[in-house]
């Protein structure tokens, strides 16, 4: 995985190909659930359109890009997370 941006995400290949496992690990194969699933305007199912990527041990901890420390959230998730470490919500099926 190279990176010229020094974040270790790699090039648009590799973030398509880490949406898409996720995609197959963690859900149908094309949709998954947000694995945050705090915000109010959560919308639980995710598509690879509108997945992010979240690190379980965020970058400013010392979390890397690999696949092991990668689940799928929706944006508005991700972006309440900052620099926590923390377990999800658990939503209802």
């Amino acid at each position: 995985m190279s990176s010229k941006n020094g974040y270790g995400r790699g090039d648009s290949k590799d973030r398509r190909n880490r949406k898409q496992y996720l995609i197959n690990t963690y859900g149908d194969g094309e949709t998954v659930r947000c694995w945050i699933g705090s915000h109010p305007d959560c919308p639980g199912t995710l598509t690879a359109a509108t997945l992010t990527v979240d690190r379980v041990i965020p970058g400013c901890c010392g979390g890397s890009y690999q696949y092991s420390n990668c689940r799928p959230a929706c944006g508005l998730c991700n972006q309440t997370r900052y620099c926590e470490v923390h377990q999800p919500h658990q939503r209802p099926a």
